[in-house]
């Protein structure tokens, strides 16, 4: 079974649709329901300040929390921004996993391969960046200026 952090940062990545249509099939078969209504909540982002090791502030930023239920347990997902869909679908595949469905095998298969596309996609990405990095030892002869 996956572990709760390593699905968390697969849904968070996940394409609207693939968790769309994943929490569909959940509610489909099972009986999900809202335990209170989706909220938009502000949290604080922090950041660790490299150098001395120190949390830095950021300010708050908007996120979107949701919580399910079904057959007596609990999924709950907030997610940054404003989506009331994705995160309420995150929520209902959550409670999925906490109420180990029968279809989970198969779900965690997806996941997996949405995790896998998704870093496919990062590395790609990295590897334009990459390209496009500018060496400054190179423009000026890799001499020195003295």
């Amino acid at each position: 079974m996956l572990e709760r952090k390593r699905m968390s940062k697969i849904l968070f990545h996940m394409p609207k649709q693939s968790l769309l249509c994943i929490a569909d099939e959940i509610k489909g078969r099972y009986p999900v329901r809202l335990v209170k209504d989706i909220e938009r909540i502000l949290i604080m982002a922090n950041i660790e300040e490299g150098l001395r090791s120190t949390k830095f502030h950021l300010g708050e930023v908007l996120a979107t929390e949701a919580l399910v239920e079904m057959n007596g347990y609990r999924g709950s997902a907030v997610f940054m921004g404003d989506d009331e869909e994705k995160t309420l679908a995150a929520a209902i595949i959550d409670c999925g996993f906490n109420a180990g469905i029968e279809e989970l095998a198969l779900i965690e298969e997806r996941l997996i391969t949405l995790e896998a596309e998704y870093e496919k996609r990062m590395r790609a990405q990295a590897a334009l960046i990459e390209r496009s990095k500018v060496d400054f030892s190179r423009m000026s002869g890799g001499g020195s200026n003295a």
